[in-house]
């Protein structure tokens, strides 16, 4: 009940969740514009993904670099993108309610622990390894 949300996203007028979601009072939505800046991220403690079909995450890996925990669903390079950063996997969920808030609840114990992502492997992440990373996401285990 204390925590406040930030809901960024695009559309969400025409979607059916929009009605539903605009009875809580501590949820701000803002229309996504196309770029997420320093600003989106100030005062946040946890980012959430709940796409299936992205090719990075890049913007995961933007939150990542400002020192916030994330949540994310199975997609791109999400698992090499959680082994780089020294966060568990148990932080890539599936969207099914129960699963997602108990990982959402882990998140935000590990954020309000301390234990932010390290940044600066994210910020050292040049061309060349991100293509190794990627390719390393293709590898059969």
């Amino acid at each position: 009940p204390n925590e406040k949300f930030l809901l960024i996203g695009k559309g969400w007028h025409e979607r059916q969740y929009r009605n539903e979601i605009s009875k809580y009072r501590n949820l701000e939505y803002r229309e996504f514009d196309g770029a997420l800046g320093v600003e989106d991220f100030d005062h946040s403690d946890v980012f959430i993904v709940t796409s299936y079909l992205e090719g990075g995450p890049m913007s995961l890996m933007e939150s990542l670099a400002a020192g916030l925990v994330p949540v994310s669903t199975d997609t791109g390079f999400v698992n090499e993108l959680m082994d780089l950063s020294g966060l568990p996997r148990e932080l890539i969920c599936s969207t099914t309610k129960p699963h997602f808030i108990k990982t959402l609840l882990l998140a935000r114990e590990l954020s309000s622990k301390g234990l932010e992502p390290r940044r600066e492997r994210i910020l050292n992440l040049d061309f060349k390894r991100l293509a190794a990373l990627i390719e390393s996401s293709y590898e059969q285990p």
